[in-house]
């Protein structure tokens, strides 16, 4: 049986919260690569549900001269960070990218100020309310009605005869 691969997500989110600092980091090449889709606005996004990190960060983090610090240091800083802040995995915020949806178009319209990112996690905070109808409503967004299948079941049983009766029989004759 073949093993399964993990991504480099789960890659670098297991080293970043083994808590010790000495832990070389793994894929270093893949990581610290230019392309690598772990840079440093990920990183800030990622704890913007650790309000006092998410803080710390923005205070002192959050310029465009983060771009310029060698990857390596800033995941090191981050780590340490998570070390001292006492962040546990769970914490960290998943951002899912749900474009397509009606809300999100209808968000982006009313308030083009919005990051995308921004608006997806809006879009679930409206989804899981239990205003959804009256917010769907104020933003002049018609739900789709959702189709209900309909199953019957005869439990009527009918002889062949019966059956038989909504059908005619034709004979054919064969010509010589």
């Amino acid at each position: 049986m073949a093993q399964r691969t993990k991504s480099i997500y789960n890659i670098f989110w297991d080293w970043i919260f083994d808590k010790n600092m000495k832990t070389p980091l793994p894929e270093k090449k893949t990581l610290t690569n230019y392309k690598s889709p772990i840079h440093a606005s990920f990183l800030l996004k990622s704890f913007m549900n650790c309000p006092e990190l998410n803080s710390y960060l923005n205070k002192y983090m959050n310029t465009i001269y983060v771009m310029r610090i060698d990857k390596i240091e800033l995941f090191n800083f981050i780590k340490q960070c998570v070390i001292d802040f006492k962040i546990k995995r769970k914490d960290i915020l998943f951002i899912k990218y749900n474009r397509d949806s009606d809300i999100f178009t209808k968000i982006r319209e009313k308030n083009a100020f919005l990051k995308p990112f921004d608006i997806g996690i809006l879009s679930d905070i409206i989804n899981k309310s239990n205003e959804k109808d009256k917010i769907y409503e104020s933003l002049n967004i018609s739900k789709k009605p959702s189709i209900k299948k309909i199953k019957t079941k005869s439990s009527k049983k009918i002889s062949l005869e019966e059956f038989l009766t909504n059908f005619t029989v034709y004979e054919i004759e064969e010509s010589s």
